[in-house]
Order: C-alpha cells, then sequence, then structure tokens
C-alpha cells in the first residue's frame, strides 16, 4: 500500500476545473517529482493534500486513513508538512524562532521545540545565522529556512513547492543532497519544481500533469522523454 495516496481529486473555482481527475501516490521514503507548466494544477495539488482546500470529490489516505475530511492543523499534527513557492517566514524572528514556531504548532512542548530547532539549525547549515532576523537571510539561506520550518515538524510527508527556484547550480546541488538526507532519515517527499536538473537529482519517479491533469508517470528518464510531456512542458520553456 502506498503511504500517501491522492485518488479522483477533483477541484473546482467559479466553474473552472483547477484539478480533475488527478491520482498518484507515493511509497515511504520515496521521493516522487510532480512537473508542468505554469497553471497545471500542482499547487492546487499540494493545497489538497496539506488542507488548504477541500476537495469536490476524491479522497486522500496517509498511512492507512483517510485524512481528506481533516483541516490543516490536524494534517500537520498527523505529520504532513509542507513549504511555499513564495517564502514567507516570520521575517523579524530569528530563524531559530521560527522553527520553535513551526515545531510548537505541530504539538510539541517548548522545550522539545527548542531542542529540535538547534538540531535542524545543524542539518541545514545554519546554525551560524540561527539570531538574524529571518527577513534578513540571502536567498539560499531562505529557501534553507523554508525547508527546515516544514522539517522542524517533525513530518512523515514534506511537501517542497519550487524550493530550487532562483537557486545557482551549487545551490541546487547542496539543497538537493539536504534532500536525500531528509529521504534517508525517513521521509516521503513529493516535491513540485520546474528545474529538469533538480528533478533529475531528487526523484525516484515524476508526475507530469498538465490543464489540471496526470499526463505521465514513471521514472525521471522515461517521463522526460514523453511526447506528451515534451510538448506541455519541456517544448514550452529551457528547463535548466
Amino acid at each position: 500500500m502506498e503511504f500517501i495516496r491522492a485518488d479522483r481529486l477533483h477541484k473546482r473555482f467559479r466553474g473552472v476545473s483547477a484539478v480533475a481527475d488527478v491520482s498518484f501516490g507515493a511509497d515511504e521514503q520515496e521521493v516522487l517529482g510532480i512537473i508542468g507548466p505554469n497553471g497545471a494544477g500542482k499547487t492546487t495539488v499540494f493545497n489538497l493534500i496539506a488542507g488548504v482546500f477541500r476537495p469536490d470529490s476524491g479522497t486522500l489516505t496517509f498511512a492507512g486513513r483517510d485524512v481528506t475530511e481533516l483541516p490543516s492543523y490536524r494534517r500537520l499534527r498527523c505529520g504532513i508538512s509542507r513549504t511555499f513557492q513564495l517564502i514567507h517566514p516570520f521575517g523579524s524572528l530569528t530563524a531559530r524562532d521560527n522553527l520553535i514556531v513551526s515545531a510548537t504548532g505541530s504539538g510539541m512542548a517548548l522545550r522539545q521545540a527548542r531542542a529540535r530547532a538547534d538540531e535542524v539549525l545543524g542539518v541545514f547549515g545554519l546554525a551560524e545565522v540561527a539570531k538574524r532576523p529571518a527577513g534578513s537571510l540571502n536567498a539560499a539561506e531562505g529557501k534553507r529556512l523554508e525547508v527546515a520550518r516544514a522539517v522542524a515538524a517533525r513530518p512523515r510527508v514534506i511537501l517542497l513547492d519550487e524550493v530550487f527556484t532562483g537557486l545557482v547550480a551549487r545551490e541546487v546541488a547542496e539543497l538537493a543532497g539536504l534532500v536525500a538526507g531528509l529521504r534517508d532519515a525517513g521521509m516521503t517527499i513529493l516535491v513540485i519544481e520546474h528545474s529538469v536538473t533538480a528533478i533529475r537529482m531528487v526523484a525516484d519517479r515524476v508526475v507530469a500533469m498538465d490543464a489540471g491533469r496526470v499526463i505521465c508517470e514513471g521514472d525521471p528518464g522515461s517521463v522526460f522523454s514523453d511526447a506528451n510531456v515534451v510538448e506541455s512542458y519541456l517544448g514550452h520553456r529551457a528547463a535548466t
């Protein structure tokens, strides 16, 4: 049984289908890449998985449990955490305090949250900026902090939404190594990303979407060579 599974998810906004009959799943300790052009419905799917939106129809199961009706805060406490396309930490709080807020939001006591924050700061190479306001961090530090905030909640599934965007090649490789480390530590990871290079670095399997639907699924090599994917995605942008 897949560890997390979306079955026939539908979501409409003002009569327009953002997601239509989307089904896919990920096994425990798997990295699943989700690709597609802008407007394909990728972030809407993440919002459905995280509980920001409720599907008009369809189901989501996690660790053998139907979580379709759970609100986002309960999904977080069950073990589903996420990042956002546009990072928005609490800018006036320190990097460390941002992680403490995330950890306490998942149900940890304050003492435990502080210890968790220090642990995650070390893993993500952020210990040196722990006392700096989050709003003062550079782009690479901000991306790592965004992922670290999601990880601080001790998730079993983490949703990474375009965390590689805006990074140079060296920074992409470093963050990809951290993502691999999260998988090796036991997490299941879903990654939305436009960078083919980044997806090839981290993904065990890839789901391609277009116009709210899944158009291809499989290993990275087969998906990126699929004619429908080339036409709908790769043919429209020079992904790096």
